[in-house]
């Protein structure tokens, strides 16, 4: 009996292992069907929806993508004001086929920076991917980097979609009056 429960338990804990393998990072990441545009005008939509919102290191080298890279400053409370802690960098996809479009927002990167003896704000070189759990001695802090990352992504989802869907005009019907007769 007691090989039994062995064996269960280590069942168990492959289960555990094996699934928390197969859960994504931190990743934004969605298909959406348009039926009104073709995938050319998607596309130059979503070159100029990139190009507005200031997306650096732009890519349109494939087919039917747009790949962008994109960066934000995150702070933390000084005794006074808010002090710059770092900035996350990360990467935009844009895949256009059929109607349909999917982005992509990947490869979450917190780079650190620090007060040099000027009192600026520089890079150090450390980096440390947002997929972490943990940030040991900074993990409150740690949590509103991430908190604020989502915040910010999520606006620009919802731009995205906005840039996205068509515009339809609105037909003009001109009002007759009793002198048009």
């Amino acid at each position: 009996m007691e090989k039994f429960g062995v064996v269960i338990f280590f069942f168990v804990i492959m289960a555990f292992t094996s699934f928390s393998q197969e859960i994504p990072g931190f990743v934004f990441s969605e298909v959406i069907v348009v039926d009104s545009l073709d995938s050319g005008n998607l596309l130059k939509t979503g070159k100029e929806w990139v190009v507005e919102n200031g997306f650096t290191s732009i890519d349109t080298s494939g087919l039917n993508e747009v790949k962008a890279e994109n960066s934000f400053f995150v702070y933390q409370k000084g005794l006074i004001s808010k002090q710059v802690h770092g900035k996350i960098s990360y990467t935009f996809l844009l895949e256009v086929k059929n109607n349909k479009y999917k982005y992509t927002f990947s490869e979450f990167t917190f780079h650190y920076y620090k007060q040099n003896r000027n009192y600026e704000m520089k890079p150090t070189g450390k980096e440390k991917s947002l997929n972490d759990p943990t940030a040991k001695g900074w993990q409150k802090t740690w949590v509103q980097h991430k908190y604020s990352t989502k915040k910010d992504i999520l606006l620009f989802i919802q731009s995205l979609k906005e840039s996205l869907i068509p515009v339809i005009q609105p037909q003009v019907v001109k009002q007759s009056t009793p002198s048009d007769f």
